[in-house]
């Protein structure tokens, strides 16, 4: 059984009835932030909207990135049992880029990655224009 499956991990098991509970649930990890900006062409300005899970003994953690306006989609890498990192940046980053024309050319952002059918798909939003 790994971590994640334990009922006493479970997220629905995290909150309470109402708002005001909900508020104390969380505890702010002394080691954030856990993904900094650059001065790389993508995440700039800032780093935000993340998908993260396991595979293979790692966990991936693609983030949308941010700089000039323009947001794209990054990888960033870490051991499955650090889910404070360190996290490690793909060398080809940003691995989702905006678009040469069409609906995309503006910004990709929000990603969203499942598993389905024994592939690996990445949902994600997308602008023509300025995001």
């Amino acid at each position: 059984m790994t971590p994640l499956a334990r009922k006493d991990l479970m997220l629905s098991k995290m909150f309470g009835p109402t708002a005001a509970d909900n508020q104390t649930a969380w505890t702010r990890s002394p080691d954030n932030p856990v993904l900094r900006c650059d001065s790389s062409d993508w995440s700039r300005d800032f780093i935000a909207t993340c998908s993260l899970f396991e595979h293979d003994g790692k966990l991936r953690m693609y983030a949308e990135g941010s700089a000039g306006a323009r947001e794209q989609i990054g990888l960033f890498t870490s051991q499955a049992d650090r889910l404070a990192g360190p996290w490690v940046p793909s060398p080809v980053n940003p691995v989702l880029r905006v678009g040469a024309e069409g609906f995309d050319r503006g910004g990709v952002f929000d990603p969203s990655v499942v598993r389905f059918g024994g592939r690996w798909l990445m949902y994600y939003s997308a602008v023509e224009g300025d995001a």
